[in-house]
């Protein structure tokens, strides 16, 4: 009986090791998959808003770096262009290494394009108002 309990204990003390609890997420991860899961819903029925708002919640959750991108895409979808540009070179300084950097930093050239772009549409604008403003006063 007592080779019988020893052989048992022996069995454990190998196996014990190897045995370990299931994973369980953290309340951050939890919180930062629901905001995330609700946002990618959002960003693809077109509610690009609500899913900035969502992506952003997901972040502040848990600071996963690739939520970056998810911010970035929506920021570029809502012409938010420095905030999108600043997110996508966020995301790549963190994951220096990612599968999509070649994309990302295509789409970093396309923004900064639309952004110069815009800029020089507000000023053309600006220009156009000014000069109107002084026709009227003159």
């Amino acid at each position: 009986m007592a080779r019988a309990f020893a052989a048992l204990v022996a069995v454990f003390l190998v196996l014990a090791p190897s045995v370990r609890p299931a994973f369980a997420e953290d309340a951050a991860t939890r919180a930062a998959k629901r905001h995330y899961q609700k946002g990618d819903k959002l960003f693809n029925l077109g509610k690009f808003e609500q899913a900035l708002a969502e992506f952003e919640a997901a972040y502040q959750a848990k600071p996963i770096p690739k939520l970056l991108f998810n911010i970035a895409q929506a920021h570029r979808n809502l012409d938010h262009y420095e905030q999108a540009i600043f997110s996508y070179r966020k995301y790549l300084s963190l994951v220096p290494d990612a599968d999509n950097r070649e994309a990302v930093l295509t789409l970093i050239d396309e923004l900064e394009d639309k952004q110069r772009d815009a800029e020089r549409e507000a000023r053309a604008r600006q220009d156009a108002l000014d000069r109107e403003r002084a026709r009227e006063q003159a």
